[in-house]
């Protein structure tokens, strides 16, 4: 058996040295100087025995997910793996990394494994490395960072630098007792500083994708468990699980998340948006229920709501949609909706937003591959109205916003906020284009 475990750990080994090679196939100096939030390129690695086959690859390691992953079989005991095997490769590894030049290795490493033994799925962490000086260097120059370019700056910045800094931001090993305050405020300093740029939906992307990150495998663990499988995830809460303080401290990064994911996030991605609501409301957030059912409570009772006779409109800024309920198909509705409209995208509301348009009334624009959606319907039936072109003119001029483009139509189906009512942008400005 011991020649055989020598064997197996050879092998493994073998495979580490294969990944080195790999990941030496580039010019990782070069990569890192693309920004000074890049303090090197690989942060973990994951070596994987099952069915007799040894694998290391760039890869973390979930362990929060049920079960070891690999079932049951195979010649190893998981006290071999965990009392031999854990500690050699330990070692390995560690030779491995200081043979490597600095710009490879991010200020943290972790190499985790997923080891298939015969009495079942075993994962466990192998390795953790932590660079100091590295580390130190890195958080100099996410706080020169934020002073000189958000907090003093006013240009537009770059999406790398976002997609480092959100991560960095949210990173125990940097900052194990972030204050969520001060880490929101800078993650509203980008999108402002990045207001009107071409980039803009790139930044709000990775500020999602950090925090979509920080809730899975930081806080969710904290207070559920997980019941599902890597590919269809379930959560239950754990018992007697609670929140110290439901409206303060972490739970609003959550809150955060959620709002992002659902105001600019793609269609399919809101259950996920609505599910972080619901766990917050699953641990007593009132804030949470406030949120699904009023919205931010930002703007004013009037902004946000509007009944008559002929109409009812009211508007959620955290879904980032407007439902409006037609009473009466008249040009009056249609008029009294887009006041309701120009009041409500010239409060500040989210302006990728959607309509939830509940009418009899089904009218489409001739314009080939637009998603059918009730934004666009809404419009189609606005423009069947003369009368009705100059306050959509209104509307548009101020709803439209470069870059900012309604919530309910993707990629090419899209179109950007207010060019529905025909007003687009051109060589001396906006102007109304006539009629499709």
């Amino acid at each position: 058996m011991d020649h055989l475990l020598e064997t197996i750990l050879d092998e493994m080994k073998r495979e580490i040295d294969h990944w080195k090679a790999y990941i030496s196939d580039v010019d990782a100096e070069e990569l890192v100087k693309r920004t000074s939030l890049q303090a090197g390129i690989h942060s973990s690695a994951l070596l994987e025995y099952a069915e007799g086959r040894v694998d290391v690859m760039d890869e973390e390691l979930d362990f929060t997910m049920p079960g070891g992953g690999a079932g049951a079989g195979g010649p190893l005991t998981e006290e071999q793996v965990r009392e031999r095997i854990v500690p050699e490769l330990a070692a390995y590894m560690r030779h491995t990394l200081n043979a490597l030049p600095p710009s490879f290795i991010d200020y943290r490493f972790t190499f985790n494994g997923r080891f298939q033994t015969r009495e079942g799925g075993v994962s466990v962490r192998i390795l953790e490395q932590v660079d100091e000086t590295k580390k130190k260097q890195l958080l100099e120059r996410i706080s020169s960072y934020i002073a000189d370019r958000l907090e003093a700056g006013t240009d537009p910045t770059q999406p790398l630098e976002t997609f480092f800094l959100s991560r960095h931001l949210l990173d125990d090993g940097l900052f194990p007792d972030a204050d969520p305050g001060p880490v929101l405020s800078v993650f509203e300093k980008i999108q402002g500083v990045n207001k009107g740029d071409k980039h803009l939906a790139e930044h709000r992307s990775y500020l999602t994708s950090a925090l979509r990150h920080w809730v899975e495998h930081r806080w969710l663990p904290l207070y559920f468990d997980s019941i599902g499988t890597e590919w269809q995830k379930e959560y239950k809460k754990k018992s007697g699980a609670r929140l110290e303080h439901t409206e303060q401290g972490p739970i609003e990064l959550v809150l955060y998340a959620a709002k992002l994911i659902l105001r600019y996030g793609p269609s399919y991605s809101r259950s996920e948006g609505l599910a972080m609501l619901n766990w917050a409301i699953e641990l007593g957030s009132a804030r949470a229920q406030r949120l699904t059912k009023e919205g931010s409570g930002t703007f004013a009772k009037e902004d946000v709501s509007y009944r008559d006779e002929l109409v009812e409109c009211t508007a959620n800024d955290v879904f980032a949609e407007a439902v409006i309920t037609m009473k009466q198909e008249t040009e009056e509705s249609y008029a009294n909706a887009l006041r309701f409209l120009i009041r409500l995208v010239s409060s500040g509301f989210p302006k990728s937003y959607q309509i939830k348009l509940k009418s009899g009334v089904k009218q489409w624009l001739p314009m080939k591959g637009l998603a059918k959606s009730g934004t666009h319907r809404f419009f189609a039936n606005a423009l069947e109205y003369p009368g009705l072109h100059p306050l959509l003119e209104e509307y548009a001029r101020a709803a439209m916003e470069p870059f900012e483009w309604y919530a309910d139509g993707e990629g090419e189906a899209g179109c950007m906020t207010g060019q529905l009512c025909g007003l687009r942008p051109g060589p001396g400005g906006y102007g109304l284009t006539p009629r499709w």
